[in-house]
């Protein structure tokens, strides 16, 4: 593969890490909590970490895909019984009002780990708080998807990752088609219930794509009834991961969202540092639940 050498723009500088990193890092490991923060290596680990915002990453470290774009390291780590307590604790610590929990992928387990994050969005509505949870695809078995809606956390959150053609070259066999089955689902199964949860979907750009695959993404995202989703820049973990193709500028990154909320998705986050938790401090408001209305 022959790349020219890409040199980052201003607006991609790597941020300065301040003290309180050191603090956050201290608290979560006094209670054995992983982030995906860090597992995934995010670049937005000191302005989150300042401000005590993290993203709980259940079912361990390591995960049992090996995505050529994802930090996480590949492999099989045993269940943590206590995990979704110590969760529940590190939440009331930090005074958290929302709070977000992703996993790895455990293809390892009978139920792909879903049992853990229902026992988690328990633990956490003891404590009155709002709850996103961003899930991995549980084999779109549909028995695994319903439970979670059962729990009816605030946000429900099953990322596309990029676009369908690079997709087939960067992550495991039929992640596209699968992904887009979950959301179906759960889409589905959310108008069932008559409730307020809302259905967001995340990707990244820079990975080969043309401009018209992310609006076609856009408008598949918003077919399968996404209320909200993200976009943002990739960029690679180690030097051995996929490489950047191309840097998009901030101008580009609002075309995107000015063009997902004409096509009628209201919620929309999209800029070179977002990702699939942005701005996960913000309590779910009023505002926020009429999304959809």
């Amino acid at each position: 593969m022959n790349l020219k050498i890409l040199h980052k723009p201003s607006w991609l500088k790597q941020r300065i890490f301040p003290s309180s990193f050191i603090e956050m890092n201290r608290l979560l490991e006094e209670h054995n909590v992983n982030t995906v923060c860090n597992s995934a290596l995010c670049p937005n680990r000191g302005e989150c970490f300042s401000k005590k915002i993290a993203t709980f990453m259940i079912l361990g470290d390591k995960c049992t895909r090996n995505c050529k774009f994802c930090g996480i390291e590949k492999g099989r780590t045993n269940v943590d019984k206590e995990e979704p307590q110590n969760i529940a604790i590190a939440v009331t610590k930090l005074g958290l009002n929302h709070v977000i929990i992703t996993s790895v992928t455990r293809d390892d387990l009978p139920d792909y780990g879903c049992d853990q994050f229902v026992k988690t969005i328990k633990k956490i509505k003891e404590l009155d708080k709002s709850v996103e949870v961003l899930i991995p695809d549980f084999n779109a078995k549909e028995d695994l998807l319903a439970k979670i809606v059962k729990e009816r956390p605030e946000i429900i959150s099953h990322n596309i990752e990029c676009v369908e053609r690079i997709s087939e070259k960067i992550a495991y066999a039929n992640k596209y088609e699968q992904s887009i089955k979950v959301l179906k689902i759960l889409r589905k199964m959310i108008d069932e219930e008559k409730s307020n949860l809302l259905l967001k979907s995340g990707f990244m750009v820079g990975l080969g794509e043309t401009n018209e695959e992310i609006f076609e993404l856009i408008n598949q995202l918003k077919k399968v009834g996404c209320d909200m989703i993200t976009i943002g820049q990739y960029l690679k973990p180690t030097k051995d991961h996929w490489p950047e193709h191309r840097y998009l500028s901030i101008k580009k990154f609002n075309e995107f969202k000015e063009y997902a909320n004409r096509f009628g998705i209201k919620n929309v986050e999209s800029g070179p540092f977002v990702r699939s938790s942005y701005h996960s401090k913000l309590p779910i408001t009023h505002k926020f639940l009429k999304l959809r209305s």
